[in-house]
């Protein structure tokens, strides 16, 4: 009889350890739900909405009359710009305001629109430049001013948001640098300036920009 006790606890044991299973243990991160990649978003570049500036304001263009601008692409396969008119789509004083257009600009390049038909002196006595342009592009739009005499100097490039910026100014005076990136102290340095180019760079999409009202200040 005890023998037989032996031999039932024996199988009962045998078949309570082969019901045991091995119980994983659970971690912090395993208990946390992995979390989808969250696209980031760029940031909303705003529209430029500056003061009138003071000062001795010149007006340069107004594009009621002809069209003075003439678009570089039109003669030169290497810039992007494609139209310079003028247009009653959009104006931000009288009637008519620039209209250019342009195809994507690629890294490092740019679609330039110019003017030859500019007092030249009004331009290097100038500390400032001003203009109001309508952004139609649903992305910002970088531009600066390029003022040529025996070189070329550049301004620092100011970001368009998408819509009406009112007052956006070109410093003529501080950042300026030459076709080589080498910072130089004014627009021009004894030379006339013979042209002005507003020229737009790094642009992924094309586009129309309007453009009106285009002032210096002394």
């Amino acid at each position: 009889m005890k023998k037989l006790l032996l031999t039932v606890a024996f199988l009962l044991a045998a078949l309570l350890s082969g019901c045991v299973t091995t119980k994983k243990t659970v971690t912090a991160h395993d208990e946390q739900p992995q979390k989808p990649a969250s696209k980031e978003k760029k940031a909303k570049v705003p529209c430029i909405n500056n003061p009138e500036p003071g000062g001795n304001i010149t007006l340069c263009e107004d594009f009621e009359d002809i069209c003075f601008w003439q678009a570089a692409g039109e003669t030169d396969s290497k810039n992007y710009s494609i139209e310079a008119d003028v247009s009653e789509e959009w104006c931000s004083e009288n009637m008519r305001c620039g209209m250019w257009t342009f195809s994507s600009v690629p890294q490092n390049c740019y679609a330039s629109f110019y003017s030859t038909s500019i007092e030249s002196a009004v331009w290097e006595e100038a500390t400032l430049a001003v203009a109001d342009i309508y952004n139609t592009l649903s992305e910002p739009v970088s531009i600066r001013i390029a003022a040529k005499s025996e070189e070329t100097i550049l301004t620092e490039p100011v970001i368009l948001g998408t819509g009406e910026n009112t007052n956006v100014y070109f410093d003529l005076s501080h950042g300026l640098k030459d076709e080589h990136k080498n910072s130089v102290p004014k627009l021009c340095d004894g030379s006339q300036i013979t042209e002005i180019a507003f020229r737009i760079e790094n642009c992924s999409r094309g586009g129309t920009i309007y453009i009106d009202n285009i002032r210096t200040v002394r």
